[in-house]
């Protein structure tokens, strides 16, 4: 899920603080808020089944003011978050928002907080259902879980056994030499037509 944060206060020159109340100085102050309640989250949620096993939280963008010497009027932050199974989207969004009101009346700052989009719902198919069954034996590999938003849930709330494969890792996406390896492309594509042959012919 991507929240969209957003702050209000009153600019003004630099010289002197009176003069403003400053958005960012604010912001700084959720941010702080959200990394413990990050903390927080992280001991109190664990799946074993992730790579990184417990939730996380992203505070991957920040715009606000427009000059050095200018208070700080307006203040945008961008924040993802991703959850696990057992956790609840809106809850989240509903403490995020809490924190953000709190901290913003305070300060006397105007504020909003939104999810962007309509997030992406968590999913999970059993390990012993046949689709993960079959990929197990053909692969010789185990499945796992993920923290990353696929299609996927929305084909298993269709009562669609559904499994997130291709060739790739997770560890070259999102950089400027994102990349498939050539050698892998071949076997995904037998891959693949077996799973065709299986499910969908035989």
């Amino acid at each position: 899920m991507t929240l969209s944060i957003k702050l209000l206060g009153h600019a003004g020159h630099a010289s002197d603080p009176s003069l403003g109340n400053s958005a960012l100085e604010g912001m700084n102050e959720i941010m702080n808020a959200l990394l413990q309640y990050r903390d927080g989250l992280q001991h109190q949620y664990n799946n074993p089944a992730f790579t990184i096993p417990t939730p996380t939280m992203n505070l991957g963008h920040i715009h606000g003011g427009d000059n050095s010497n200018r208070i700080c009027g307006r203040c945008e932050l961008l924040v993802d978050i991703r959850f696990l199974p057992d956790m609840s989207m809106q809850s989240l969004l509903s403490n995020v928002q809490e924190i953000t009101k709190t901290i913003a009346d305070r300060r006397e700052l105007g504020s909003a907080c939104q999810l962007l989009g309509h997030g992406v719902p968590v999913m999970d198919t059993a390990e012993a259902s046949e689709i993960a069954k079959y990929l197990t034996a053909t692969t010789e590999k185990r499945s796992g879980s993920v923290a990353f938003g696929t299609e996927a849930p929305y084909f298993n709330s269709m009562q669609t056994e559904t499994i997130v494969i291709g060739p790739g890792s997770i560890n070259q996406t999102h950089q400027p030499n994102e990349f498939l390896p050539i050698d892998q492309i071949d076997p995904t594509i037998r891959l693949l037509e077996g799973l065709i042959q299986k499910f969908c012919i035989d």
